[in-house]
């Protein structure tokens, strides 16, 4: 029988023959408002040390970095050179005989970018830098924000903003013009209103997680968003099975379908052309834990640093260096040990997938079949985030025990912070070595064609200096460069950057065969009138019957001929033009383009409703 108290009079039903009420989510560590500014004072040390590590960027503002940065720069100009011409970059023509660059995961990706403005003020190298270090700083940010819902320590916040911003996986990347990495400066924004949502069961928190993960994919993170959608998926799972509510998961649902409709203008785009060009890579890197042992402990961490590491297919150091120290490296193992509140389990198994998953083989290797993470490779990469969950969990662990050490030791926090400083140089002399190297390579002077044109092969050389021979091979990497083209106003045929399965149909105006910029195929002549980055507009004259005009571009199913689909003319942009004489118009505008802004307006207008609703009911309704 079930024995109901008195206070069911007064409409408080308890009964003992219910199920105990689940595990609360624990309540979060939040600064005091009123010490809240003098809190964020611990996080200048770790700003100005990762303002150190990437000093050696600017000794030289006009010169190129080597590696991947000339490819990055190709991804990024051309969104200057679109908006000189009053476009926007919906089309490289620059690139590797004409590619998309908003339907491509890393083209144009400062375009609608928080970073935007700087490549509208300053010289387009300098930009480059200033976003990387624009990027650090709000990486740096975001960690101690994140970590002060796990501890009320200003030392312990900067302790988890420097183990994972000043660990040498950021500087390397960075420096090897990996610049799609800078979207993981988003990632703990993500996971900061995520985790907001659920403690205060405010489903509009979760719309701001998603558009954190929005602008992750608007800035190119081709690993960093899937990345971080899976392990917050499997920190919603994890705190749905600790506190037995579905809440977490329908949290993570607003989150992921609000990322989607407010990133849709660029993510339908890419997946129409990746539905093209997939981008499969293959990835079978084995990777055992003693590996992962040197990966993060190994002080050299330079481009120069070859260890030994048993891979079946060798990649350079900065795929994997990810120093944190012996010290850290062992905190991080404690980590798993300590903290067994249901949010804290939560992170440690989404932590501890991550490693799975960086080990490879084994079930990255399924992870490795699906669409998204099929064009990635390398898993090692998701070893990052492992870091910053592991750094969270022994920041909250140690919480409550350093509160009460701290209670009547005023000294004892700023003891800690000054700790926190010098194992934060460590770091950041470790991560200075690959930042020191690649910015020597010298632009050479080119003049600019008022003519755009093709050409299959490069015609301009990067400047290279006299470096050892351990990395000589990082300076001659970018033999296929494509920058110094863009400034000359000249299209590379040949070049790198693209996905594997694409394969240019365009000739070059320095080959045998080119037949011009436009053309016909049947008798007339065809004249240009006017270009642009997203199309021309061509004048024919004496056109036959049957007869079509051709654009030396590669084609794409975005590309239209007077308002109509164009047609594939091996390889390039075609379309039928009337007899006799005409004006025709070809035009780029990327497949799923109108539909993304659609999904974005509803996305908004959805938002704004669901702001409205919440406003008006009590805090901590759904």
């Amino acid at each position: 029988m079930i024995k109901v108290g008195k206070s069911c009079q007064r409409g408080d039903w308890r009964a003992s023959a219910l199920p105990p009420a689940p595990p609360p989510y624990e309540s979060p560590a939040v600064a005091d408002p009123r010490t809240s500014r003098r809190d964020w004072l611990a996080v200048i040390p770790v700003l100005l040390l990762a303002g150190w590590v990437f000093a050696p960027f600017f000794a030289d503002v006009r010169s190129m970095g080597f590696q991947d940065w000339d490819s990055q720069a190709a991804y990024r100009y051309v969104t200057v050179l679109a908006l000189r011409h009053g476009q926007p970059p919906w089309w490289n023509p620059w690139f590797c005989g004409g590619f998309p660059a908003w339907g491509y995961a890393e083209g144009a990706t400062n375009f609608i970018s928080p970073f935007a403005p700087l490549y509208l003020l300053f010289s387009f190298p300098l930009a480059l830098r200033l976003e990387a270090v624009a990027a650090t700083v709000v990486a740096v940010l975001g960690a101690f924000l994140l970590a002060g819902r796990f501890t009320r320590s200003p030392a312990w916040r900067a302790l988890v903003a420097a183990v994972w911003v000043l660990n040498s996986r950021w500087a390397l990347q960075i420096a090897a013009g990996h610049l799609w990495h800078l979207a993981y400066a988003w990632a703990p924004f993500a996971f900061y209103f995520f985790d907001r949502a659920v403690a205060e069961r405010r489903y509009t928190l979760g719309g701001l997680a998603g558009a954190a993960l929005a602008l992750m994919i608007y800035v190119g993170g081709i690993y960093p968003y899937p990345q971080t959608v899976l392990v917050l998926w499997l920190f919603a799972i994890g705190l749905a099975a600790g506190t037995r509510s579905v809440r977490p998961l329908r949290t993570m649902v607003v989150a992921a379908f609000t990322s989607l409709g407010l990133a849709a203008p660029k993510l339908l785009p890419v997946l129409a052309t990746m539905r093209r060009y997939p981008r499969l890579i293959d990835s079978d890197e084995p990777v055992s834990l003693a590996s992962v042992w040197t990966m993060l402990t190994a002080h050299q961490q330079g481009f120069d640093y070859y260890p030994h590491l048993p891979l079946r297919v060798f990649w350079v150091w900065w795929e994997w260096g990810a120093y944190v120290g012996v010290l850290g490296a062992l905190a991080l193992i404690v980590a798993l040990a300590v903290g067994w509140t249901p949010r804290l389990v939560a992170l440690k198994v989404a932590a501890l997938v991550c490693v799975v998953f960086s080990l490879g083989q084994g079930v990255w290797t399924a992870l490795h079949r699906l669409p998204v993470f099929s064009s990635q490779h390398l898993p090692a990469r998701i070893l990052f985030l492992a870091i910053l969950l592991l750094a969270l969990v022994l920041a909250a662990a140690a919480d409550a025990p350093w509160a009460r050490f701290t209670a009547r030791r005023r000294w004892a926090e700023a003891a800690a912070l000054a700790l926190v400083c010098a194992y934060g140089w460590d770091l950041a002399t470790v991560a200075r070595q690959a930042t020191v190297a690649p910015f020597k390579l010298q632009v050479p002077t080119v003049t600019a064609s008022a003519e755009f044109r093709q050409e299959r092969f490069q015609h301009y050389r990067y400047g290279k200096p006299v470096v050892p021979p351990a990395i000589r091979d990082r300076y001659e990497w970018p033999a296929k460069i494509i920058y110094p083209s863009m400034l000359a106003n000249t299209g590379m045929v040949t070049c790198y950057g693209v996905p594997p399965e694409f394969k240019s149909a365009v000739v070059g105006s320095d080959q045998p065969g080119d037949r011009g910029l436009v053309f016909l195929t049947g008798p007339g002549r065809a004249t240009l009138a006017h270009w642009d980055p997203n199309g021309v507009s061509v004048r024919v004259t004496g056109a036959g019957p049957d007869t079509r005009v051709v654009y030396d571009a590669s084609f794409d199913p975005g590309w239209r001929v007077n308002g109509r689909p164009a047609l594939d003319h091996q390889g390039l942009v075609a379309g039928p033009v009337p007899l006799g004489d005409s004006t025709v118009r070809i035009r780029y505008r990327p497949v799923g383009l109108l539909l993304g802004l659609l999904l974005l307006a509803l996305t908004v207008a959805a938002s704004i409703g669901a702001l409205r609703i919440s406003a008006g009911a009590p805090r901590g309704t759904p």
